[in-house]
């Protein structure tokens, strides 16, 4: 399998994994009030490699990856999910938790295009997170590439 395939199939599972998880209960804070620097954010808009129309039920998945995770479904530090209607670019902000931060690790953020559960698009950029409090991290343009079709088995 082409690389790229790999990558679409793994974060198609992490996602996945990541929308049951919130689908069995909300993700709440459970301590009181935390101050807004115990959050960082990351923001940045996603488009796509060619400028087109996109299929009425396309989802497009924004995640903030740990790309130091030997484990074949890397952590979430953040996510969110935004209707592929409209103008591009899509517009995003991630909100992670500074705590869960590992020294030495690195991040990457990861967006994809779907249609029915489909991957149709991917792209990535690696991100760098700061445990201090700080201004906003923008990523600019995250470019979303087509994923080749899978080889039809004989």
């Amino acid at each position: 399998m082409t690389r790229t395939l790999i990558k679409a199939t793994l974060m198609a599972a992490t996602l996945m994994g990541t929308a049951l998880v919130q689908g069995c209960a909300p993700v709440r804070d459970t301590y009181a009030a935390r101050p807004a620097d115990a959050y960082g954010t990351v923001s940045g808009q996603v488009v796509m490699l060619t400028r087109q129309a996109l299929p009425e039920e396309a989802v497009i998945e924004v995640a903030i990856l740990d790309n130091s995770n030997v484990n074949p479904a890397p952590a979430i530090l953040g996510n969110t999910s935004l209707d592929g209607q409209g103008p591009m670019p899509f517009p995003f902000r991630l909100t992670y938790r500074r705590d869960a931060l590992i020294p030495g690790h690195t991040y990457r953020l990861e967006a994809s295009m779907a249609t029915n559960g489909r991957i149709l698009s991917v792209g990535e950029v690696p991100v760098t997170l700061s445990a201090t409090p700080g201004p906003e991290t923008d990523l600019g343009a995250v470019i979303l590439r087509p994923v080749p079709p899978k080889p039809k088995a004989e």
